[in-house]
């Protein structure tokens, strides 16, 4: 029996690195013999390890290595190279649903604690991402000298929520529009959980707001 992955081709350097962590790179058949061997074990670092031997793999050892950027646990076997943490989604579970993968709701690729796993489609993962791009906070630009927050849409792209004197005051406005326009998302992690601007009225949200009625009225 062959349980497949369905992935995409990378379009550049960072995106291969992103999307081969996620094991999007290609179509990769994961052997049933394969996570028959396998056993899903907390007591290991990377939460699996291997219940019997396995060609050069020896039985109560653990399965997996650190990447090299630190970030996940990965698995070469039979020359594939495996996410760890998709290797223990499927051997509890079977299969992945069709257009998700396996995330990490901590947003720390190397916890792979089974309450830590969830399925997650492209968007959640984007949801659930600390940033957008190599900027602190998540929704934030550096603008000459001010920072311009913003926040993405689906199948509307990037909305621009105005220019803020700091970087935690363009956070806070991104986060404020998130609130708005993903109130009960699970997925969607803020730059910062706690704060009064997230439920009372304040001049950024209040800038916030109007950004957002504009947007969305003219669409």
């Amino acid at each position: 029996m062959m349980i497949v992955m369905t992935m995409t081709a990378p379009k550049n350097l960072d995106s291969f690195r992103w999307r081969f962590n996620k094991m999007k790179t290609q179509n990769i058949l994961v052997d049933q013999e394969i996570l028959n061997c396998l056993e899903v074990d907390e007591n290991f670092p990377s939460g699996l390890k291997w219940s019997k031997n396995y060609k050069r793999h020896k039985k109560d050892s653990m399965c997996g290595y650190k990447t090299s950027d630190k970030r996940y646990w990965r698995q070469k076997i039979n020359g594939v190279q495996y996410a760890v943490h998709t290797l223990i989604w499927l051997k509890l579970n079977k299969e992945l649903e069709p257009g998700k993968t396996v995330d990490h709701k901590d947003n720390n690729g190397l916890n792979n604690r089974i309450d830590n796993l969830r399925l997650a489609s492209r968007l959640n993962q984007l949801h659930n991402r600390k940033s957008w791009s190599r900027s602190k906070y998540k929704g934030v630009n550096k603008v000459n000298n001010s920072y311009s927050a913003y926040i993405m849409y689906p199948g509307k792209g990037r909305i621009h929520l105005g220019y803020f004197n700091t970087a935690e005051h363009a956070a806070i406005a991104h986060d404020i529009a998130a609130k708005h326009i993903f109130p009960e998302n699970p997925f969607y992690k803020l730059n910062f959980n706690r704060g009064f601007w997230l439920h009372e009225s304040t001049i950024i949200s209040e800038k916030v707001i109007g950004k957002l009625e504009g947007f969305f009225s003219i669409q």
